[in-house]
C-alpha cells in the first residue's frame, strides 16, 4: 500500500520496486518478443531511459539475461495458476519466448524461427 497523507492506495507490487532499469525494460517489452512490435518497443524504451539517465552498455548487455528471468518468472506465475484462463492463454507463447531466450543466452544458432533477429537488437558493444 502506498499511503500519503489522508489517501491509501493499493498497488500490485508483484513487478516492480526500486531498481535497476534491465528489469523494467525486461517486464515491459517481454509479451512482445517474437512480434514486429518487440524491436520498436526495446528501442523505445532504452530511448526513454537513456533520456533520463546514462544506462551503460554493460548494463544493456544484460537485457538478455533479464528477458530470461521474466519469462522464467511468468513460468512459476503459470504453473501456481494453471487452472486460470490467463495461464492457459499465455502459457504456449511464454515457453517459446523462454526456450529463445535459454537458446540465445546459451549461444546456440538454432534458435527457434522469429527470435534470432529480434535477440540480434541485445547486441550491444563494449564501451
Amino acid at each position: 500500500m502506498l499511503i500519503e497523507a489522508e489517501a491509501c492506495t493499493v498497488i500490485d507490487f508483484d513487478d516492480s520496486g526500486f531498481g535497476w532499469f534491465m528489469a523494467e525494460i525486461a517486464n515491459a517489452v517481454f509479451f512482445q518478443a517474437g512480434t514486429p512490435a518487440f524491436a520498436p518497443a526495446l528501442r523505445a524504451m532504452v530511448r526513454g531511459y537513456q533520456q533520463v539517465s546514462h544506462i551503460p552498455n554493460t548494463d544493456l548487455r544484460m537485457l538478455d539475461v533479464m528477458l530470461f528471468l521474466r519469462g522464467a518468472a511468468v513460468l512459476g506465475w503459470i504453473e501456481t495458476r494453471s487452472e486460470t484462463e490467463t495461464a492457459g492463454q499465455i502459457a504456449a507463447s511464454v515457453k517459446q519466448i523462454t526456450l529463445a531466450l535459454a537458446h540465445h543466452l546459451l549461444g546456440d544458432s538454432e534458435q527457434p524461427l522469429g527470435f534470432r533477429s529480434d535477440f540480434e537488437l541485445l547486441r550491444f558493444p563494449d564501451r
